[in-house]
């Protein structure tokens, strides 16, 4: 999985909570996160990382919601220039979150918890 990265203490921590389910219910054995820029691993080392636990196809998803410069420019480059170094491997860059349905239902859950306090007695 790749992410933005952010120095903020924490921000990144639910990327891998949800790279540890990914690996938990897909039923992957090597499930890594990297990041574009801030904090390591970065891009490089998420995937030499893959690499070196023997996968010999490494499906890269972008974990962002917009589909922005980051996703369109930053991150396809970065994926280009570890291609090359790997000639045996498949590195494939798959597309962000962005929308999906099930979204609705996370923003909804999250609009019901500040609704609910907002009912006191």
């Amino acid at each position: 999985m790749l992410g933005h990265g952010s120095k903020a203490e924490g921000a990144n921590q639910a990327m891998w909570q949800i790279a540890q389910l990914i690996k938990e219910k897909g039923g992957y054995e090597i499930v890594e996160c990297a990041f574009l820029s801030l904090n390591p691993p970065f891009i490089h080392d998420g995937i030499e990382r893959c690499v070196l636990q023997g996968a010999k196809e490494i499906i890269l998803i972008p974990y962002f919601l917009l589909d922005g410069e980051h996703v369109r420019r930053d991150l396809p480059g970065k994926v280009s220039e570890e291609k090359g170094k790997y000639p045996g491997i498949e590195i494939i860059l798959g597309s962000p979150i962005g929308f999906h349905p099930k979204l609705a239902e996370i923003i909804l859950e999250r609009i019901s918890e500040v609704d609910g306090q907002n009912k006191r007695p």
